[in-house]
């Protein structure tokens, strides 16, 4: 009677892969993956930092008044306004605004911005009709989560329509840097997630180094040649249908071949939102070049596409919610530190400080909010203005940590989430990895090569002895009860 196979239980989250992408947290505040995000957070912002102080007429440029000008009917002041600091300051800084006045209107309990107080045409006909000296102090506005997101887009496209050649040296040096970083930060979390192993961050660097410019770097830029490829045909029918009658025949006749050329560019254009976060992940994890790696992305995305959505839905549902906690341990930490070094600056009202006798530590660092870690204020002179510019320095550094973190958690969901759709896709196992051959001594010896096998040697032959005319003599086992 044959013998039924053993039931295998499993829960409806580990069936969805939910406890995959609920890994991505406690993968995420790793500190190695922590100090790689960290790194290039850093880097980009000094990248787009030398390309202010480089670029001629940055200083001329200004976000919110381009904004305006086109979503409202709002005239800016008469007055000329201060010159800003650069394009890449003043992208940031909108950019910061609107991720501010997102968790504010989530606070508020307005995420979609139905009810708020007012809407986002309206706060950004404010903030344009404000001097530029005047826009550090603005509070973020309570304008709902998705118009924040609208406003997010509009501003970085305002860097590429209005400043072209600016953002494509930006966004070229960031693509440089994240290709580095980001690869070593999807392969640590891809043998964490397939091994259960951590690998040094070194090693993560040399893996990332090996296949950067075959996958990490080319495969977004494989993406953009193959939507602006079928773009500039198109440009081109468009040239054609110019043409005094010859065009206005043949254009019309061979339409249809635009709109297959229309169709390829719309398909890659949805295969780089869904599938575009699996781009590295893939290089992460088989190893492969960019344009496998493409491949297998469109092909994860097109073969479940229901299953690419829920994974994204939960993975930033989850990522929001463990961001806003990250950030409350944050600001929480800059509280408390700046509450008990004003009780030590002025105990009880005491030891005031400046001519406005107030408390010391307040004249150089204000107290932080849970939406502005270091609020704008004018700098104080002297020696208490050195003190404000070295704090304003660890500060931004503790707010880096927390753009670190949410890049630090989307590798390490992208790579969770591939590693899924892979599984339900191809039939692979959430424990095969490619490992090259440099990084097999970071892995088990026993993980690392297969295990050698010794057979024990045969058992000796037990004989028998006899005393034949007084001289023993030893018989072997198998012939002692033999015929003599």
């Amino acid at each position: 009677m044959a013998e039924t196979p053993p039931k295998v239980t499993m829960s409806w989250l580990e069936a969805s892969g939910c406890t995959h992408l609920f890994r991505s947290f406690r993968l995420a505040i790793h500190h190695t993956n922590i100090l790689l995000a960290l790194m290039a957070v850093v880097s980009a912002w000094i990248w787009g930092s030398l390309l202010d102080a480089a670029w001629p007429g940055a200083e001329s440029a200004d976000v919110w008044k381009h904004i305006a000008a086109i979503e409202t009917t709002v005239e800016p002041e008469a007055e000329e306004s201060t010159p800003v600091e650069g394009i890449f300051k003043q992208w940031t800084m909108q950019q910061r605004w609107c991720l501010e006045s997102a968790m504010v209107s989530v606070r508020h309990g307005s995420p979609w911005g139905i009810g708020a107080d007012m809407t986002w045409q309206a706060a950004v006909g404010q903030i344009a009709s404000k001097n530029v000296t005047d826009r550090g102090s603005m509070v973020a506005a309570p304008i709902g989560v998705l118009p924040c997101g609208i406003l997010l887009f509009k501003g970085t496209a305002w860097m590429v329509r209005q400043h072209f050649w600016f953002a494509m040296m930006f966004f070229g040096g960031g693509l440089a840097i994240w290709s580095l970083f980001g690869g070593a930060i999807c392969r640590m979390t891809a043998v964490q997630l397939t091994r259960d192993e951590k690998l040094s961050i070194p090693v993560a660097l040399g893996y990332a180094r090996t296949h950067y410019w075959s996958g990490f770097f080319s495969a977004p830029l494989l993406t953009v040649v193959m939507f602006f490829a079928l773009g500039s045909l198109l440009i081109m029918a468009g040239a054609f249908l110019r043409v005094p009658l010859l065009g206005d025949v043949l254009g019309s006749l061979f339409l249809g071949l635009s709109l297959i050329l229309g169709l390829g560019a719309a398909l890659v254009l949805i295969g780089v939102i869904f599938g575009g976060p699996l781009f590295w992940p893939n290089v992460a994890i088989e190893g492969c070049e960019s344009l496998d790696a493409v491949s297998r992305s469109f092909h994860y995305v097109g073969a479940n596409p229901w299953r690419t959505l829920f994974c994204w839905v939960v993975a930033v549902v989850y990522g929001s919610l463990c961001l806003v906690f990250v950030r409350f341990v944050v600001f929480l930490a800059l509280k408390v530190t700046h509450t008990f070094l004003g009780l030590g600056t002025s105990p009880f009202g005491w030891w005031q400080y400046g001519a406005e006798a107030g408390n010391k530590i307040d004249v150089i660092w204000p107290a932080p909010t849970f939406e502005q870690f270091q609020p704008a204020f004018e700098s104080p002179d002297g020696l208490a203005g050195f003190a404000h510019f070295v704090i304003w320095l660890w500060i931004a550094l503790a707010g880096k940590l927390v753009w670190a973190f949410t890049a630090s958690f989307f590798f390490s969901a992208a790579t969770a989430t591939c590693l899924l759709l892979r599984r339900q896709t191809d039939g692979v196992d959430m424990e095969d990895i490619y490992i090259d051959t440099y990084e097999a001594g970071e892995f088990d010896a026993t993980a690392a090569a297969p295990a050698m096998t010794v057979e024990p040697p045969p058992p000796a032959s037990v004989g028998v002895q006899l005393t034949l005319k007084g001289k023993a003599v030893e018989v072997p086992a198998d012939k002692a009860n033999g015929e003599p």
